[in-house]
Order: C-alpha cells, then structure tokens, then sequence
C-alpha cells in the first residue's frame, strides 16, 4: 500500500523507535530506490522467482559443488572458497562474470580488487550493500576472496547491441577525451589491451556496462567515493553529460 515515495523514506532513513535503522550508506540513494523497486515488485513475486533474484539457488549449487570437489589441488579454482560463496557469488557469480549490473570481478588485478574492499571496509568507498559485507572481513578474507577472483578468466562480453554513432561518440572520449570537460582520454589509464599501466586502476574493456554508468554517475555527483585515486575521476567525470557518460560506457562494455 505505501508508496514508492514513502518506501524511499522508509528504506533511506529507517523507522524511529522500532530498531529499523537508516540504510547504511547516506550518499547512496541510488541504492535505496533499487529497495524500493524490489519492495514494489515483491508481493506478486513466486518463490522460484526470488530465489534466482537473491541467488539463493546458485549458492546452494555452489556448496555443493565445493563439498564434492577435491582437496589439495593446485590447479586454479573452479570451486569458490566457503567465503566466496557466503558474501560474493550472489551478485559477482561464481565465474566473476556479475550478475544484472553487478561489477565482473574475473581476472581484474589483485592490488585493485584488495584496495577496493579495504576501502569499503574503511568507509572511503560508499554503500549500504558492500560496506557492511567488508566491514565483517579480515585482511585474510579479503586476500582469499581477491586470489579466487584474480585467477579466474577474464570478463565475456555480455553487452546488448548498440548504434555506431555511440559507439563512435565513446571510441572519441575514450581516445581523445574531452577538452572543453577537461576529460583525459580514459584509455591512458584504462587501456583496451591487456597490459595494465597502473595495477591500481580497473580493467574496463568487456565490464558490465551498467556498471560503468552506474560508476560514472556516482563520479559525477561525488558520491562514489574510493581509494585515494578516486578523485581523479571526480575530477574528470563532474562535466560530463548523460549522453556521453552512456557512450563512453557502451565504448568499453563492446570490445
């Protein structure tokens, strides 16, 4: 019966008096309204729709595939550590390929990958859905997590089809950037080919391309947070228009 404005309230600030707190991450409200759009659609949801949504059925899979695979193997993982499919292969999948907008996390550099949960952890890095999953982890998690993930392949493309005039207008920032935006071109730092300049910064090329929107967005209006490299993209992604954070998103998602 409530609203979608009044579920927003509800999920954003929490409910005074009965032990209901505000979501975690004030500067994410992006992720609120996710709740919200959740909480609308769930009362005609079936429980086999449910179950794939929160990824109960993978987990569920996955441990049992890890109670039959072998032990001592030096090979590389196919079978996610316990904690893996505790905290991660809900929204990142077992195959680091991500599941809906969620980030692939399959082969992206170690020193990322551990920088990036530590700032979670820390709070540097904003939201009420990977904060508080951080926030429980050790150094020694954190290490198994991230070793799972970056000895994995590299990211599929999975990016729906788009028109060559975007494709053209991301192929220009990303090459070029944007002088009048003052945007460096995105591939000095994020190359398309396999080399990395800086272990530190993300591999892009074949990412979930609602992710890289999603990103940018959070880039634009100061909300992401980060290591202590995110300023640079602050910096580059304040002036950028939607059309052009959309394109240049779609540039990197299409190999």
């Amino acid at each position: 019966e409530w609203t979608a404005a009044e579920l927003f309230t509800i999920v954003r600030h929490g409910v005074k008096f009965t032990g209901m707190p505000a979501w975690p991450s004030p500067n994410r409200d992006d992720e609120v309204w996710a709740v919200v759009a959740f909480l609308q659609r769930f009362p005609d949801m079936q429980s086999h729709e449910y179950e794939e949504l929160s990824g109960r059925t993978l987990r569920n899979a996955q441990r049992e595939a890890a109670r039959m695979a072998p032990t001592g193997s030096t090979e590389r993982p196919t079978v996610p550590p316990t904690l893996v499919i505790e905290r991660c292969v809900a929204c990142h999948g077992a195959d680091g390929q991500g599941r809906g907008a969620h980030p692939k996390l399959a082969g992206q550099s170690s020193l990322y990958l551990s920088a990036s949960l530590k700032a979670y952890r820390e709070g540097q890095r904003h939201s009420g859905i990977m904060g508080p999953i951080a926030a429980a982890l050790s150094d020694a998690d954190i290490d198994q997590a991230v070793e799972y993930y970056r000895a994995l392949d590299g990211f599929i493309e999975t990016a729906a089809a788009v028109s060559a005039d975007v494709l053209a207008l991301g192929e220009h920032i990303a090459r070029n950037g944007l002088a009048k935006e003052r945007a460096g071109a995105c591939v000095e730092c994020h190359s398309r080919s396999e080399s990395q300049r800086n272990h530190l910064y993300p591999k892009l090329t074949a990412q979930n391309e609602g992710y890289l929107i999603q990103q940018l967005h959070l880039f634009r209006s100061d909300d992401r947070g980060g290591t202590d490299d995110a300023s640079i993209m602050h910096n580059i992604a304040e002036d950028l228009t939607d059309q052009q954070i959309a394109a240049v998103s779609a540039y990197f998602a299409h190999p």
